[in-house]
């Protein structure tokens, strides 16, 4: 593929095929450009209104270019008329903003993205060799990545050397306005406009071959086969050992699959031999990789039911057999980006959506575990029952945990077990998420989980802020989060901290509603940079009432005479997964190191 650019001939491009795209990249230029401004020179303090009318404005332009570029590339295509794109960008900008507040926003969204670009390629694909005008966008594509990082680079060293050199820093504010200026006008405006003005139209000669053409089936082909080569040899171990490791070959098969659709879409109709053979047979190479990915699913969905995930990996794999079989009969699949564009539709905007669909499925899940075990009164509510067997136990936890993180239907089962789990954890001073309140809930343990199951989590707040540090006779404050942890699995000797963190917990639990004032007579050493510092006077005083309390101190001097300025100090003790007691210091804040005279 000779590498031309042209900026005349892009330009011209850009304007007469993908107007209402390219006005619609520049807004957006302008808006992230408005908005970072909006952020520094309002050093972040940005009225609540403001942001939201911010979001909205982004949501809405972002969405309006989606379908304008889908529409455009439908109208090269189809010879539709080009006051389209207009007013599929003004649809999109409609769409945008009644998505921004709705339930489902993630998902719709994902879902119209993924139909805009299986639009964009049905569209940019044609109907004259599909497969060589494909490999063009995508080799077009790379080139135009990486002349936008390049741009980039050079425009963040220049202005770096501006300010460090001719400035010297005296500019904070306009500092930071431009480096984030560079990506918008990189990524945002540059990038998009010359993406889409090199995209082949009707007048680019279909028969032109590409470099990318003679990479795929000379470097990416054979290691794709590698790949199969060792998905078949695990089948066959599974077939000769007569197991199945649930959940461990199912990634690896639906990326095989997915490597498979971009061969066929791409190699279809190359004559040489590796490619014309693997066109017309590689199909034949993922049926045993099929067969032994649809037990595996069936043994995962028969356990713990359907996610979204899962049943969005069921529908991709099915779209790639579909794939497969056109391969087989030696067919093009010139279907493919139509079909996955009405998928994407189904299986995220309609009421059928995957998120409903999996919801559904984990409530009936639930309510026949629960049934069977006998803990449904005639109210509908749980009744705990100790005596449930394992099974129904493992069903009753899995769908009780996917459930409490979705939006249930009001009245139904799982909004009735999410009040009682908060009137269990307002009676006992408990998170209703904590596997403590499903255990009081349900009468018994999920299977796997220590019988005890307990967590402390206190958290003490400073007053560390970045608009109203006191730095004098500092030279440097750096903002710092550490962690430090152990667990019982661990030798003593290899503990990141000095102090028993389960015996301060213990002691903070114990003394949770006494409000009075805590007192540590024994020391709480967090190591940073190899020197310790004693957390106990901080913590020393503050009122024992609740779990997050305010510092009576916030400051902290270590020996070497750097300064620790908090914002939060949190203690935890809990039971992870396997029983294994996990305990740590986490804290957040200001380290500030003094002037070297």
């Amino acid at each position: 593929m000779k590498l031309r650019i042209k900026p005349g001939e892009i330009l011209s491009s850009l304007w007469q095929r993908f107007a209402p795209s390219a006005v619609l990249c520049a807004l957006i230029a302008c808006w992230g450009i408005a908005s970072d401004a909006l952020y520094i020179f309002m050093s972040y303090n940005v009225p609540d209104a403001c942001e939201e009318a911010m979001n909205y404005t982004g949501c809405g332009l972002a969405m309006g270019m989606l379908f304008a570029t889908a529409m455009s590339c439908l109208c090269g295509r189809y010879r539709l008329p080009r006051f389209l794109p207009w007013i599929a960008a003004a649809a999109g900008a409609v769409t945008g903003l009644l998505l921004y507040h709705s339930a489902d926003a993630d998902m719709v969204a994902t879902g119209i993205v993924l139909c805009c670009l299986a639009l964009c390629f049905h569209g940019v694909s044609g109907k004259d060799a599909p497969a060589l005008r494909l490999c063009r966008v995508c080799g077009w594509f790379c080139v135009v990545l990486g002349v936008s990082i390049v741009l980039w680079g050079a425009l963040s060293l220049s202005a770096s050397a501006f300010f460090a050199l001719l400035m010297q820093d005296s500019a904070g504010d306009a500092r930071r306005l431009v480096e984030s200026i560079i990506p918008w006008l990189t990524f945002l405006l540059f990038a998009p406009w010359m993406f889409l003005g090199g995209l082949p139209g009707d007048e680019t000669p279909s028969d032109q071959r590409t470099g990318l053409r003679k990479l795929i089936y000379l470097v990416m082909l054979p290691l794709y086969l590698v790949l199969l080569a060792v998905l078949l040899v695990y089948v066959a171990k599974i077939a000769v050992t007569f197991t199945m490791p649930v959940g461990v070959m199912n990634g690896y098969a639906i990326a095989a699959l997915t490597l498979f659709v971009y061969f066929h879409l791409m190699l279809t109709g190359e004559e040489n031999r590796l490619s014309k053979w693997f066109t017309h047979w590689g199909g034949l190479l993922l049926v045993p990789i099929l067969a032994a990915q649809s037990v595996g699913v069936w043994m995962r969905v028969s356990a713990y039911g359907l996610t979204a995930p899962r049943l969005m990996g069921i529908v991709w794999t099915a779209m790639c057999l579909a794939v497969v079989l056109t391969a087989l009969i030696r067919k093009r699949a010139d279907w493919f980006f139509a079909a996955a564009a009405v998928v994407a539709i189904l299986i995220t905007c309609t009421p059928l959506n995957a998120n409903r669909l999996s919801i559904l499925n984990q409530e009936a899940r639930l309510h026949g575990a629960l049934t069977r075990a006998g803990m449904l009164s005639e109210q509908g509510e749980v009744i705990p029952n100790p005596e449930a067997a394992d099974e129904d136990r493992e069903i009753i936890y899995s769908s009780i945990d996917y459930l409490e993180n979705e939006e249930s239907a009001a009245g139904s089962l799982m909004e009735k077990i999410k009040a009682q789990l908060e009137a269990i954890a307002a009676e006992n001073g408990i998170s209703s998420y904590s596997t403590a309140a499903k255990e009081l809930l349900l009468g018994f343990t999920e299977p796997g989980e220590i019988a005890q199951w307990t967590r402390h989590s206190y958290a003490f707040r400073g007053t560390a802020r970045h608009d109203s540090l006191d730095t004098r006779g500092y030279a440097h404050a750096e903002w710092v989060s550490i962690t430090q942890y152990t667990d019982s699995s661990v030798d003593a000797k290899s503990r990141y901290f000095d102090a028993d963190v389960a015996s301060v917990a213990d002691y903070l639990e114990a003394r949770r509603t006494d409000g009075e004032p805590i007192c540590f007579t024994e020391p709480i050493l967090l190591v940073i940079d190899d020197e310790s510092a004693d957390l106990a006077p901080l913590l020393s005083g503050a009122l024992a009432d609740g779990n997050t309390q305010q510092m009576p101190l916030d400051e902290l001097l270590l020996p070497s005479g750097r300064k620790l300025h908090f914002q939060e100090l949190e203690i935890s003790n809990y039971a992870a997964d396997g029983g294994l007691l996990t305990d740590y210091i986490s804290f957040s804040g200001w380290l500030m190191t003094p002037d070297a005279e």
